[in-house]
C-alpha cells in the first residue's frame, strides 16, 4: 500500500517541486522504494525537471475530464511515465488540459473532491510512495483532490516574514480537507532557501520552532546547486550525491521516514 504525500503550500516559490523531487528520488536511490510523483500544479515542471522516457499514451487531466462527463474510468497506468532514474515514475498533464480538467471538477454534479480517489486508487500496489506536488493558491479543484487522495501533507516554506504568516492559511486549507478524509494529516514542515548568515533566516528558523506545527529541524540550505539540478533534470541525489542541496534532503528524507514509522 503506498504512502501518498502532499506537497504543499498556499504560497508559491518555496520549493514544493524541488522538495517533491529530491526527496522522491532520495526514496528511490538510497532507500529502494518505488516512487511516482504526480504533477498536480500544471505547470509541467516536473515533466521539465525530470529526464523521462517517452510520453504517457493518455493524459491523466483527460482522465478527469472523461470521469466528470460519464463517470468513466480509464487505466491511469496509461498516464505514466519512466524516468530515466531507478524506481521513480512521473504522471503530468499539458497546462491547457489541466485548466480543462479543473473546470470540469467545478462543474460537476458530484463530489468532485473524491476523483483522484476514484482514478488513482489502483496505483497503491504498484508504489511505495506517491508524491502529489501540489500548486500555490487555495482554491484549485485538482490541489483539494490531491489532498484528499493523500494521507500526509509536507509543507516546505521559505525563511522570510510572509511564508511564516502566511502558514496559517495553509494549515486551515488542510484542515478543510478532514471533511473529506478523515485520516489526512500533516507529516510535517520544513525551511527551504534557508541562509544561516542572515538575521532573517534566524528569526524565521526560532518563530519556526516556537509556532509551526510539526516542525522537522532539518533545514534545506540556500545553494545554486537548485538552478543546477533544474538544468540537469535530476534529482539532486543524483546530480551531485556529495553536494549540500543533496545532503540536506537525505537527512530530511530520513526523518520523513522516522515519522512514518512513528505514525504507523
Amino acid at each position: 500500500m503506498a504512502v501518498k504525500i502532499a506537497i504543499y503550500n498556499t504560497k508559491g516559490g518555496v520549493g514544493k517541486t524541488t522538495s517533491a523531487k529530491a526527496i522522491a528520488g532520495e526514496l528511490a536511490k538510497n532507500h529502494g522504494k518505488k516512487v511516482l510523483i504526480i504533477d498536480c500544479a500544471a505547470n509541467g515542471y516536473i515533466s521539465a525537471g525530470l529526464k523521462h522516457e517517452g510520453e504517457p499514451t493518455m493524459d491523466y487531466a483527460k482522465m478527469i475530464i472523461e470521469n466528470c462527463a460519464d463517470g468513466s474510468k480509464s487505466n491511469p497506468h496509461a498516464c505514466i511515465c519512466n524516468t530515466s532514474f531507478t524506481n521513480l515514475d512521473i504522471m503530468y498533464s499539458t497546462r491547457s488540459e489541466m485548466m480543462a480538467a479543473e473546470e470540469a471538477l467545478m462543474n460537476t454534479d458530484f463530489n468532485a473532491n473524491i476523483v483522484f480517489m476514484n482514478l488513482f486508487s489502483s496505483l497503491d500496489s504498484d508504489y511505495d510512495f506517491i508524491f502529489l506536488d501540489c500548486g500555490s493558491g487555495e482554491g484549485s479543484a485538482i490541489t483539494t483532490n490531491a489532498l484528499v487522495f493523500a494521507d500526509y501533507a509536507l509543507i516546505p516554506f521559505t525563511p522570510d516574514v510572509d511564508a511564516v504568516n502566511g502558514y496559517k492559511a495553509t494549515l486551515e486549507r488542510i484542515k478543510e480537507t478532514r471533511h473529506d478524509k478523515a485520516k489526512f494529516s500533516v507529516l510535517g514542515s520544513f525551511i527551504t532557501r534557508y541562509n544561516r548568515i542572515t538575521i532573517l533566516s534566524q528569526i524565521a528558523y526560532q518563530s519556526s520552532i516556537e509556532s509551526i506545527y510539526g516542525f522537522i529541524p532539518i533545514t534545506i540550505r540556500q545553494t545554486s546547486e537548485v538552478d543546477d539540478a533544474r538544468l540537469s533534470q535530476a534529482p539532486p541525489c543524483y546530480y551531485d550525491p556529495e553536494g549540500k542541496l543533496a545532503e540536506d534532503y537525505a537527512k530530511l528524507t530520513s526523518k520523513i521516514l522516522e515519522r512514518l514509522k512513528q505514525s504507523m
